[in-house]
């Protein structure tokens, strides 16, 4: 009709990528998971997001979920769990173009280059995601996967640790708001 809003364009692929505009390719390390790293949103756990934010957002930070980003961040890990890693990081990097103070999408293009076998450049989005976000246990996990690609096995271990601490915080926050909405009914019931 005549007030019916138009569908959103047609985003276009991304241009092929190369991690060597990142940095160092030659680091590389197996692939220690089985399962994808980036999940779709129908897959987390019902409840996961506030209203207007992804399920997978830092748990920190309440801020308005930026459309063109997301579209792209979801294209990118459609392209990324199919394997097509240049093509993934491609769309995180036209994300961050629309949103760079998302941590997610820092964390998300670390990984992936980190995989592409570009640690440092990996390294540089995991300290970004880390920068925006400190207390979000994926961007320290990320930080942890690039230096162990760089074979900085004592600094990734403390990455890790660090993201091993917060997950369970935020694992012990999550339990106490279960906790908190059973028994919100029998106190006003």
């Amino acid at each position: 009709g005549a007030g019916a809003a138009s569908p959103p364009p047609l985003l276009p692929s991304p241009p092929p990528f190369s991690p060597l505009a990142f940095g160092s390719a030659s680091a590389s390390f197996g692939d220690e998971e089985a399962q994808p790293l980036l999940q779709p949103a129908e897959r987390r756990p019902a409840g996961a997001a506030r209203e207007g934010q992804r399920a997978d957002s830092p748990p920190s930070r309440a801020r308005p979920l930026n459309q063109a980003a997301d579209r792209l961040r979801r294209r990118g890990n459609i392209s990324f769990n199919r394997g097509s890693l240049g093509r993934a990081a491609g769309f995180y990097t036209q994300a961050i173009a629309q949103d760079p103070g998302d941590a997610l999408l820092f964390s998300n293009r670390s990984i992936t280059l980190t995989k592409l076998g570009a640690p440092h450049a990996g390294l540089a989005d995991a300290d970004e995601a880390v920068r925006l976000d400190s207390t979000w246990h994926k961007a320290h996990a990320r930080r942890g996967a690039a230096l162990a690609g760089l074979r900085r096995h004592a600094a990734a271990a403390e990455a890790y640790a660090r993201a091993s601490e917060l997950e369970a915080g935020e694992l012990e926050a999550a339990q106490r708001v279960a906790a908190a909405g059973r028994a919100w009914p029998a106190a006003f019931g």
